[in-house]
């Protein structure tokens, strides 16, 4: 599990987002944070993960890829649209994938 160098974030986290993060890593459950990934396989461009989903194993042996955090799901839902509208802006296409590779300067999952 990797967090972008740039990572989106609804209002309510922009003051812990350290320790959210370290708990996002460690498993540690939160009531309310939504995690916006880049999908590794799909066509989604992005997709919104409740934190408790983390807690499973699997998902420590899996590529994730986050690149916004928020409190709530409709927060959640409106950083989404936030970060596609600056992916469109930039690359004039819903590629998440290339545009976040450029942005970290190498593959996402590596």
């Amino acid at each position: 599990m990797r967090f972008a160098k740039h990572l989106y974030m609804g209002e309510g986290l922009k003051k812990n987002n350290a320790l959210v993060r370290w708990k996002i890593s460690h498993g540690a459950g939160m009531v309310d944070v939504y995690c916006i990934t880049v999908p590794k396989y799909g066509d989604d461009p992005l997709e919104i993960i409740h934190n408790a989903m983390f807690k499973q194993k699997v998902y420590h042996k899996l590529p994730v890829f986050i690149v916004g955090l928020a409190i709530g799901y409709e927060d959640a839902a409106k950083l989404s649209w936030k970060i596609l509208s600056d992916v469109y802006k930039a690359d004039g296409s819903y590629d998440t994938r290339a545009y976040f590779g450029r942005m970290e300067g190498k593959d996402l999952w590596l």
